[in-house]
């Protein structure tokens, strides 16, 4: 093996079951700019982990579709059926890496089918170790396995504790996962109800949580505060609404759940840097 120098002849075929069974986990990074990236679901014939690099995807497993966001993990366990697509809206590059392994008999990772959002320190030595890959004979970038397996339990070890050692009030998730699943609940409800005044405290209420457990979830997972999630989900909705042209600031404003237009544009100009009324004029 000849470490960063990817050969030049590829002539003789190489199985890639072969190379996983040999101890290696093979890494394919892949860069899909302004286009939508589909897969339907179906089943795959090995284990891999799916590692969102940029942009906004949505993974189906466990029967819905999940949001992975750039920075997310995802493990897809040979024969069970997986599939892939952006996330409604966004149209933008999609970069990606899979690592394909075959993991230990006994092993299996703290992981399901349902992203994950990675702390960023763990995020890094994930990258790091796609880029301390060599190419084997056949040109295929390669890790031990080992290494792959001994990341994936300690981030999965200090993401689970993080999780459990934060959690309080009405529901205690246990995972990351769980923690995943109740912020995409919690986004669910937002473009469902924030056009209607939707507060943080009903928002907390909707999903079982109190409004101190779910800013620990949004901390967590997004790194932000629902709070500013409802902000940014009104302040989007805002913009579409103003460059269609359709409407006036004051009807913008009751659409998108301000209580008056004076709010609404105080909001809009500390958020977008503009007042709506110069922002619809520009559209």
């Amino acid at each position: 093996m000849v470490r960063g120098t990817r050969p030049r002849s590829r002539k003789q075929y190489d199985h890639i079951d072969e190379t996983l069974r040999a101890g290696w986990s093979v890494l394919v990074r892949k860069h899909k700019p302004r286009q939508e990236y589909l897969r339907p679901p179906t089943a795959t014939t090995l284990d891999h982990f799916y590692a969102v690099v940029e942009g906004e995807l949505e993974i189906h497993g466990a029967r819905r579709w999940w949001p992975a966001p750039t920075r997310s993990l995802t493990y897809l366990s040979r024969d069970v059926p997986y599939g892939i697509r952006q996330r409604p809206g966004y149209r933008g590059p999609v970069k990606i890496v899979i690592f394909y392994l075959h993991p230990p008999r006994a092993w299996r990772p703290a992981l399901g089918a349902v992203p994950v959002l990675i702390p960023e320190t763990w995020w890094r030595r994930l990258l790091d170790l796609e880029a301390s890959a060599d190419y084997n004979a056949f040109g295929r970038r390669v890790v031990p396995t080992k290494a792959v397996t001994r990341l994936i339990d300690r981030m999965c070890a200090a993401v689970t504790s993080f999780a459990a050692a934060m959690a309080a009030g009405r529901r205690r998730p246990g995972t990351a996962s769980e923690w995943m699943d109740t912020w995409s609940r919690a986004q669910d409800v937002i473009a469902e109800r924030a056009a209607h005044g939707l507060t943080v405290e009903q928002l907390a209420e909707a999903v079982h949580l109190s409004t101190m457990q779910l800013r620990r979830v949004y901390r967590a997972v997004s790194g932000a505060s629902p709070k500013a999630a409802l902000t940014a989900w009104r302040m989007a909705r805002a913009r579409e609404l103003l460059a269609a042209g359709k409407l006036d600031v004051a009807q913008v404003s009751t659409a998108v759940g301000f209580s008056t237009p004076q709010r609404f544009s105080a909001a809009f100009k500390a958020a977008c840097g503009e007042t709506p009324g110069r922002f619809a004029a520009r559209s």
